[in-house]
């Protein structure tokens, strides 16, 4: 996949989160943007390694990504928007909101996204609960 222009990036964004998120009015203030492959520091002068796929800066209202990670870009802004609406942490809120947009990928028919949403959250111990959860119809779907 060739690397995405910053306007195609925001058309991107604005999209998924119309789709995913269509309560969440704020997404329209958040920033998005590919940085560099490699280590980097983010404005707060916090350290990330070449690894990290993405990262989401709520105070600045900014979502990073890695511009080697275009691949499964979807994945990551979703990823990132859980992490800016829900929590910080990859948590049981966090798992159950990923667990969510994996079903509504579904009802979409967007079986890749759906796959990588599912293997994102299965990388986190507390999947396993949320699953069962919303199998459960103990949270919503």
């Amino acid at each position: 996949m060739k690397p995405l222009s910053p306007a195609k990036l925001r058309a991107l964004w604005s999209r998924l989160t119309r789709t995913y998120f269509p309560r969440w009015r704020n997404a329209a203030r958040w920033r998005v943007r590919l940085r560099p492959d490699g280590p980097w520091t983010d404005s707060s002068g916090r350290g990330h390694s070449k690894d990290e796929a993405g990262y989401c800066d709520q105070k600045k209202r900014e979502i990073s990504v890695n511009a080697s990670c275009v691949h499964e870009i979807r994945s990551i802004l979703l990823h990132e928007a859980v992490h800016a609406v829900v929590c910080e942490y990859h948590a049981i809120r966090f798992c159950q909101r990923m667990l969510r947009l994996g079903k509504r990928a579904e009802k979409l028919e967007d079986w890749e996204l759906a796959r990588e949403l599912r293997e994102d959250v299965r990388r986190y111990p507390l999947w396993m609960a949320a699953d069962e959860l919303l199998r459960n119809g103990m949270i919503k779907r």
